[in-house]
């Protein structure tokens, strides 16, 4: 019987919502993974972030490092997953939008870019000024929509 207390004690220790030096499991992954992204190191984030993302399966910030990750090692399809994860748990993100729109824009998929671009400038955030740039880059360079381009 003891050792069975002694094992679950461990399990939650090491995979349930137990803490280390005052942080969950998930909150030390999270932080993991943030030092990884800042390193560059895009293959550890994304195994910590999953690490996140399987403890608070509904964890936006997770999916959407992850999906900074992803656009980094040039994933696109997986970053683009991570994104509409990030975005159906927190929708007034926007940063997650530009970071979507990027990932549209490597695919060569330069609708889906604008739309998301233009989700940035309508709210009216800090990311505005370089979402209103990629999007009339998107317009002039691949749409050759050069009126719209020099709008922005």
């Amino acid at each position: 019987m003891r050792k069975k207390i002694v094992f679950a004690a461990l399990f939650l220790l090491c995979y349930g919502t137990a803490t280390v030096y005052g942080q969950t499991v998930a909150e030390k992954a999270y932080n993991s993974g943030d030092a990884a992204l800042d390193q560059k190191n895009y293959d550890k984030a994304i195994t910590e972030f999953t690490k996140v993302i399987k403890l608070e399966p509904s964890n936006s910030g997770a999916y959407h490092n992850r999906c900074l990750a992803y656009v980094n090692k040039k994933q696109y399809e997986k970053a683009i997953t991570d994104c509409n994860q990030a975005i159906r748990f927190d929708p007034d993100y926007a940063y997650t939008y530009y970071v979507r729109g990027l990932a549209y824009v490597e695919k060569g998929d330069y609708d889906q870019a604008i739309e998301n671009f233009s989700t940035v400038v309508n709210a009216s955030v800090d990311s505005d000024a370089e979402a209103r740039y990629n999007r009339g880059n998107v317009y002039a360079n691949y749409k050759k929509d050069y009126k719209k381009a020099i709008e922005d």
